[in-house]
């Protein structure tokens, strides 16, 4: 059975077929028996893994991504030099595919492959073997991709012993072809224009069956004698390599080509025959010469890249193989071969057919020109990418095979052997004279093994090794190879280092498990993979044998087994192999090409390419040439950092530009500093030198708009980190001590950039500003030599941004005082100047405040009496940030003055408060706050006496007075500018007051809060500051108070209310807007009470009751749709401000009101309306600002919770709902909980009860990451919030004074058409129960109310800092929730509704605070007011205060949670049968012709030109 089962997997067949039961059959098993099978085989694979992983001396690994997918294979060489490859692991990339999540999912892949049993019934993680394994990693290969190439560089937090991470070599090799041929116009106007174009020829005959018939045709006529057809072109796009064919039969096949336009010309009709004629019209002889020679040059390329393109490759030979296509390329282009061999020399024969004398000697020198333009910059990617510094080219010393047709000059190969092993020796940290010595004793065996035998290079080596063991095991040889040992162990796992393994074993992945089956689990994802990537050579009976102890160890002895033979052999699907005519060609060229090419250097190759190709130089190659250049030095850089440069190739200037831990340390012990680039980020942000110091915001941004006005830019100064005594340093975590805006405003330009959406190649200049930042490293171990000012006053200078404001200073100063007392003791002011002038030179910037002794004073006396006082410091930071270097309060003479004509903080904080508003009503400019301003009677005692005035008007005035309460706390509010400026911008709020209310305000605006009055103000000041006698000698304000003292006094004689006596109608007075719908007093107290308020006080308590519900509750009408909806309730702001958990109510049972028998019947489910009401609820929440959540998800601590009614039918259509704008569903984990009723009081609400009773109803409640909950015992049940039951419940009965009733007309009104939700179908016999009625007439507005014990349990367990309740139906939910001080939002029916439920709200509101057993809302000072013969206590003016917006409460809700809480594979390339092509003059095949002369003519050109 497991043989049958390990089959069917690599047949590509469902593990299943054939084994299901079907039928009477033995050997039969189920589902559940075949799962655990292919876990035993999996995990049997596994084994044989964890064995050659613990086994090996030393592991490579290799990886690339795919759709969210990480594939993981290693190599591993053990003792005896034995090679092992296979698949470490495929685990998803969770989230975006960042360098941090990859990091993560190659941890979390080495850690399924040491977990034994993993995905079993008791998986074990095997630590040990994880460390070793982790221990043991060596080199790292990823294709070029950033993130790949980022975790490559951080991978060391998995693998610390990585010695080199190394990019894929074929996607290398790719690129030699691709980026010349982008920067070259002309060959990417051919490759555009015939291979790649939508309106290629080539195209249409790739995607159109009738024109490949047609294509075929005419290639047979060309082709006759070959037994295989040609149908197309093989231009598929996937893959830039995938070009060389079509480019090849292209040039094979230009006569059928030429004839199918043709024929599409004269047989089709409209755009088909249009573009054909387009397409004849446009061909030309110099583009098809210069696209036969591409065909040349990406053969030569593809050959290299084929190379590679595996994993069985060997390293030693590849540097060879780079040497040979760069003499190739002279061969063929710098000396004019490629005119008369190969694909070119074919097209030039092809076209002097019919065609004499159009193909000319000028012509194919243009076309030469360009080729040897493609040369300069093919060898300078070659550098790029292959660099001799490089380790892998140091292995070029193994090569000992000797296979190639181009014969190597042995000189080249002694000259690189001793540069090599010294290299080898540097990097794997080996002995080098030992090392040679071993390489020159074992190299003639390594060598003889290679000529005996059709072996590699590391074959050779590998014999030779253990040939010499062996012997020395014997006894013969006593001489040990340690070094060399260890050299070829890295060959060994460092050979063949390519992706090509890891993307062909996605594409058996992708074979192997459907679309379909995607969503599997990873254990069995990982099963699956082990099956469908079984090594080649691992033996399958074996594997099945080990796979039957595996079964019997978890799962004990089988009932049955399988006895069925494994099928041999999987037949591979055949493939149309490439044309033997193109294969013919191509060969023949390759042996001409091999048979007469000479070794050259690569930089002669280039010199004389760059000479032959100056005449057709672009704008676009030479980017490309500068961009490989540049790359040649990062790769430069890249391999000193590795330590992979010998000594004579080390330049000054990279040792000055890259920073080295060893040279560092070496600079420090001897200099004490050291000058490196660094990176940025190396940086702790976080510290700073003076800590107590404020960054100026307004410096930062000003920096930002000067350095990086014009994109990404170097701070022309160094950064200055300071060293500890033991020359230690921390990345990440680097002490800055030079000034720290520059920094923060490359942050901030970053931050903008991305914000902004930036191109790639914008960010990655931001990332290289980043990565070069000029660092100066000094000897600073003291928190003294650390704080100095005086690399800051260096650059204030220059850069006036950077300059302190009086604050900073001040804390510069205090930080320099308390660091020097703490060696020395206490220091007076005087001793503090001395000591900072003693340190820090004067700046000579106008910018900068001299630093005297009285600043000095003054500064201790700024922070004594200003800094020290939170309310104070807030302000004048706040006009730091507000004003920058403008501020009024960033020049220590104001500051100086204000605190001498000062006296009392109130005074301070009157005076900044009234330079802050008027500078924000633009009364006054920054600069109005100069030092002579301040002086004498100027602007400070002006607003000294302000303070004053208003003082006296709120005080002493305002108690002669006679106003209404409500008038008396809003004036007694107007005592600062902020809340004057917030009273001012609700003009309506005037209409509610008294006209004397009125003038006071007017006042107030006028003389304390404004600038009309300054002027008569300023006058009185030279006689006397004393209000009073402001008063008396300021005839304005004499006057303005005696018509507000008369005014007052006719309201208290004509107006009884005003003083407290309510007439006795007046409180019924309702508007006509609020439809007779108004709660006064009368509907709260008796007439009694009401009478014997002589004081109106309970008009204090009633707005303090209005107050305290517009403080938690907002009513919102329904809207039809989402847009409506979410403009409605996006204004009070709550959802979108509070920062907490936020819950969506949705009871299905008050969704509406069935339209027939209500009492019986539940409304049906109400999609629409949910969906609704889900839409709008995610629309306002957002993300919270987690990047990670996708848009229109909830937050991760939000929930929807939603009542079904006993209704669980529903579940389907409730998923449906959730559900954003676009129909895509929510990301959700659902949690159930069980409401229980009690039987009793279910019963209590029929008169009559007829069978069963459902007592039982869910509580779905949907998060994004699940519910989580922080443990508490319930409020009103037995057990914890962690329970899943709630109850036992007790419904709230019908005549409970806790059921709102209304009349009928009223409900009617209530619920509007929108509420009544029509039923279908005829009420059920068992269920239909006769509805009560009651004496008053009136019946419940909800037949089927949520018990307000449950209402406050479910707030109290699941604790939201804010609910949506959709739809409300009565008070109970809004009572709860102002009791627990949560904001609610909730939706009603209609206008009608909403003044109905805000008059329930309030009288139910009321009784609580009348009402001792309600102690979350009773108020003291009312009952004892309402209580006859009870002490009335004074009004509560400050108690009852009013909430300035709904948004403030959400803030504070919100404030209170937080302080809870790219593949590269071989090209569509040659097939098998190409290795066998004849005699085309057998076939049929035209036979070779002479050159023609022009091609003659161009060659003798380029030669003459080579020899100059």
């Amino acid at each position: 059975m497991f043989k049958d089962a390990l089959a069917n997997r690599l047949r590509r067949d469902s593990l299943q077929s054939g084994l299901l039961p079907s039928g009477d059959s033995a050997n039969k098993c189920g589902k559940e028996k075949l799962c655990n099978l292919q876990f035993c085989l999996g995990e049997a694979a596994r084994a044989r893994t964890r064995e050659a992983l613990r086994d090996a001396a030393t592991l490579s690994v290799m990886q690339d991504g795919r759709h969210g997918d990480l594939l993981m294979r290693y190599c591993a060489v053990d003792a005896a030099l034995s090679v092992r490859r296979g698949v470490l692991g495929c685990v998803n990339i969770e989230y975006a595919e960042t360098i941090t999540n990859i990091v993560q999912a190659m941890h979390e892949a080495v850690r399924q492959a040491c977990c034994v049993g993993y995905g079993g019934p008791n998986p074990e993680d095997d630590r040990d073997l994880q460390r070793s394994v982790c221990q043991k990693v060596t080199m790292f290969v990823a294709d070029a991709a950033a993130n790949e190439q980022g975790a490559g560089r951080v991978c060391k937090m998995i693998f610390p012993n990585v010695i080199s991470c190394q990019k894929d070599r074929a996607h290398a090799c790719m690129r030699v072809l691709k980026r010349p041929w982008d920067a070259i116009g002309s060959m990417s106007g051919v490759l555009e224009a015939y291979v790649f174009g939508s309106d290629s020829i080539i195209q249409k005959i790739h995607h159109s069956k009738v024109l490949q018939d047609v294509f075929s045709g005419f290639a047979q006529q060309l082709d006759a004698g070959w037994q295989k057809r040609i149908r197309h072109l093989k231009a598929a796009k996937h893959r830039f390599a995938s070009c060389t064919q079509p480019l090849q039969r292209m040039v094979v096949y230009l006569d059928a080509i030429i004839s199918t336009l043709v024929w599409v010309s004269t047989q089709r009709d409209g755009a088909d025959k249009a573009a054909a004629l387009d397409f004849l019209e446009a061909m030309n002889e110099k583009d098809l010469v210069l696209m036969a020679m591409m065909s040349d040059l990406a053969d030569e390329t593809s050959q290299l890249l084929r190379m590679v393109d595996t994993e069985s490759y060997d390293l030693s030979e590849f540097p060879a193989e780079v040497e040979t296509l760069v003499s190739k390329m002279h061969h063929l282009v710098n000396k004019g071969n490629i005119f008369h061999q190969g694909f070119t020399a074919h097209m030039i024969q092809a076209l002097e057919r019919p065609r004499k004398n159009r193909v000319d000697c000028p012509m194919l020198l243009s076309c030469a020109e360009q080729c040897q333009a493609f040369v300069v910059l093919a060898t300078n990617t070659l550098k790029a990418e292959f660099p001799d510094a490089d380790v892998l080219n140091s292995f070029r010393v193994f090569d000992v095979v000797k296979k190639r047709g181009v014969q190597r000059d042995e000189a080249i190969h002694c000259s690189f052997k001793e540069r090599s092993i010294k290299r080898l020796a540097q990097v794997l940290q080996l002995d080098a004279t030992l090392l040679a010595n071993q390489f020159d004793e074992v190299e003639p065996v390594a060598m003889y093994e290679a000529s005996t035998g059709r072996q590699s290079s590391f074959e050779a080596w590998r014999t030779a090794l253990l040939r010499i063991k062996a012997r020395r095991r014997n006894g013969n040889d006593k001489q040990t190879h340690s070094a060399l040992f260890s050299a070829v162990t890295a060959y060994a796992a460092w050979n063949g280092m390519a992706s090509s393994g890891v993307e062909q074993n996605f594409s058996t992945l992708s074979e192997g498990i459907a679309k379909q089956r995607r969503h599997m689990s990873n254990e069995i994802k990982n099963d699956e993979m082990q099956l469908l990537l079984l090594p080649d050579n691992m033996p399958h009976d074996s594997l099945c044998e080990e796979a039957q102890k595996i079964w019997k160890k978890y799962f004990g002895q089988a009932r049955t087994s399988c006895l069925t033979r494994l099928d041999k052999g999987v037949k591979r699907p055949n493939e149309e192999k490439q044309s033997l005519a193109v294969t013919a060609l191509q060969k023949k060229k390759r042996r001409e090409t091999a048979a007469s090419t000479e070794m050259v250097d690569i930089n002669r190759v280039e010199a004389v390419a760059t000479n032959g190709s100056s005449g057709v130089w672009s704008e676009n190659m030479a980017k490309e040439l500068m961009f490989q250049r540049n790359k040649q030095y990062d790769s430069k850089v890249e391999r000193y950092l590795q330590n992979a440069l010998l000594e004579d190739e080390v330049d000054p200037e990279l040792v000055d530009a890259v920073f080295v831990e060893t040279v560092f340390k070496a600079a420090m012990q001897t200099a004490g500093t050291y000058d490196a680039a660094g990176n940025l980020f190396w940086i702790n942000f976080k510290w700073s030198a003076a800590p107590k110091v404020p960054i100026n915001r307004d410096s930062v941004k000003r920096l930002q708009s000067k350095i990086f006005k014009d994109g990404p830019s170097l701070f022309d100064r160094p950064t200055v980190i300071a060293v500890a005594e033991d020359i230690s340093v921390s990345k990440g975590n680097l002490r800055r001590v030079s000034p720290e805006e520059p920094e923060h405003a490359y942050l901030f330009a970053l931050k903008d950039a991305i914000t902004n959406g930036e191109s790639e190649d914008v960010l990655l200049q931001y990332k290289r500003v980043a990565l070069c930042t000029s660092m100066i490293f000094e000897m600073l171990p003291t928190l003294e030599k650390i704080f100095s000012v005086n690399l800051r006053n260096n650059i204030i200078d220059e850069y006036d941004a950077l300059t302190r404001s009086a604050t900073q200073r001040t804390y510069e100063l205090l930080t320099y005082k308390l660091n020097i007392e703490a060696k020395e003791g206490k220091m007076s002011s005087v001793d503090l100047y001395n000591a900072w002038s003693r340190h820090v030179h004067a700046c000579a910037s106008p910018l900068a405040e001299t630093v005297s002794q009285n600043f000095v004073e003054t500064a201790l006396r700024f922070h004594d009496r200003i800094l020290s006082n939170q309310e104070l410091r807030t302000m004048v930071l706040n006009m730091d940030a507000e004003y920058g270097k403008l501020s009024p309060l960033g020049v220590m003479s104001n500051i100086g003055q204000i605190m001498q004509k000062t006296k009392s903080p109130e005074q301070l904080l009157w005076v900044m408060a009234n330079m802050a508003d008027l500078m924000k009503t633009n009364e006054c400019s920054p600069k109005d706050f100069t030092g002579g301003a301040v002086r004498q009677k100027g602007l400070v005692d002006l607003f000294v006496m302000k303070l004053d005035l208003k003082n006296y008007f709120l005080g002493q005035f305002l108690k002669q007075l006679t106003l209404k309460p409500s008038d008396l706390v809003f004036l007694c509010n107007l005592d600062t500018h902020v809340k004057f400026r917030a009273a001012m911008a609700n003009k309506a709020i005037f209409g509610t007051l008294g006209e004397t209310t009125r003038l006071m305000i007017t006042m107030l605006a006028t003389v304390v809060f404004g600038c009309q009055s300054d002027g008569p103000l300023k006058s009185c000041l030279k006689s006397t500051s004393d209000p009073l006698e402001v008063v008396n000698n300021c005839q304005f304000l004499a006057d303005a108070l005696s018509e507000i003292s008369a005014k007052n006094k006719d309201e208290s004689a004509g107006h009884p209310d005003s003083a407290g006596e309510k007439k006795q109608g007046d409180s019924q007075k309702v508007d006509d807007d609020d439809d007779g719908i108004e709660t006064s007093l009368n509907d709260l107290v008796t007439p009694e009470q009401l009478e014997a308020d002589d004081s109106g006080k309970l008009e204090v308590w009633l707005d303090f009751l209005k107050n305290k519900f517009d403080s938690f509750v907002t009513l919102v009408i329904d809207q039809d749709t989402v847009g409506d909806l979410k403009s409605v309730v996006e204004k009070c702001e709550i959802l979108q401000k509070v920062e907490g958990p936020a819950m969506l109510l949705f009871d299905s049972k008050i969704a509406g009101e069935a339209s027939s028998n209500p009492n019986c019947r539940l409304p049906p489910f109400q999609g629409k309306m949910l969906r609704r009401y889900v839409q709008t609820f995610t629309a306002l929440r957002g993300n919270g600002g987690d990047t990670e959540v996708q848009e229109d998800d909830l937050r991760r601590t939000d929930m929807i919770a939603y009542m079904d009614g006993s209704r669980p039918g529903n579940d389907s259509s409730v998923n449906g709902c959730l559900v954003d704008t676009n129909g895509r569903s929510m990301n959700k984990v659902k949690q159930n909980f069980t409401l229980v009723y009690d039987e009793e009081s279910l019963g209590d609400r029929k008169e009559k009860v007829r069978g069963f009773v459902q007592q039982t109803e869910n509580l779905n409640v949907f998060t994004l990451d699940g519910l989580q909950l922080q443990k508490q015992s319930r409020k009103h049940y037995s057990g914890t919030n962690l329970g899943s039951n709630i109850g036992p419940i007790r419904a709230l009965g019908y005549d409970d004074p806790a059921c709102w009733r209304l009349s009928l007309a009223d409900k009617k009104l209530l619920y509007s058409e929108k509420g009544k939700i029509l039923t279908g179908g005829a009420c059920g016999e068992e269920n239909k129960v006769a509805k009560p009625t009651f004496a008053d007439g009136m019946e419940p507005v909800s037949w089927h109310c949520s018990s307000p014990t449950l209402l406050a349990e479910l707030l109290h367990s699941f604790r939201p800092k804010v609910v949506f309740r959709c739809p409300e139906s009565d008070h109970l939910l809004i009572l709860e929730a102002i009791k627990q001080k949560i904001p609610v939002v909730s939706i009603v029916w209609s206008s009608h509704h909403e003044k109905l439920l805000k008059q329930k709200c309030l009288k139910a509101l009321w009784q609580c605070m009348v009402d001792p057993n309600c102690p979350d809302l009773y108020e003291v000072q009312l009952a004892a007011l309402l209580n006859e013969g009870g002490k009335i206590d004074e009004p509560p003016l400050k108690k009852p205060r009013k909430v300035k917006n709904k948004a403030e409460s959400a803030e504070a809700a919100g404030a209170e949670s937080k302080a809870d809480g790219e593949a590269a594979g071989s090209a569509d390339g040659e097939g098998a049968a190409g290795a066998e092509s004849k005699d085309p003059k057998k076939k049929g095949g035209r036979p070779p012709k002479e050159a023609s002369s022009a091609a003659v003519a161009a060659r003798d050109a380029l030669l003459k030109s080579l020899a100059g």
